[in-house]
């Protein structure tokens, strides 16, 4: 899997502006994912890759339909996260359709598949434990 550990990149030059991506991410692993890569700090979310969301804050992440993603992110202040996938499910919205163990050791990386349900795009927010 193509994982970038960039625990060096804790700065945003974009004032806080949501980023958004239009191509679904270039990376792609050798099965065939794409792999999107977030930062985790107690502030927001840091996008670290693909490069079009790279050093954005709280990035939206356009996916395209029928492809397959896998998101990675990485403690990057030490404090304890986990990432959700939040979406719809027997008409309610905002049900947690899949999420990542939590961590609280900087550096530490887990990942996420999101699967068996179409979506256009994924809206990150910030989430301490």
């Amino acid at each position: 899997m193509a994982q970038n550990n960039q625990t060096e990149t804790t700065d945003t030059t974009n004032g806080g502006n949501t980023t958004e991506t239009t191509d679904g991410g270039t990376e792609t692993t050798t099965g065939g994912e794409r792999v999107i890569v977030l930062g985790a700090r107690t502030d927001a979310w840091l996008g670290l890759a693909p490069g079009v969301i790279e050093r954005a804050d709280n990035p939206t992440i356009g996916l395209v339909p029928g492809e397959r993603y896998r998101i990675v992110w990485v403690n990057l202040d030490g404090a304890r996260h986990r990432l959700q996938i939040l979406g719809e499910e027997n008409g309610d919205s905002g049900n947690v359709l899949r999420e990542t163990g939590a961590s609280s050791r900087r550096g530490n990386a887990r990942d996420v598949v999101p699967r068996d349900r179409p979506c256009a795009a994924l809206s990150l927010s910030v989430s301490s434990e």
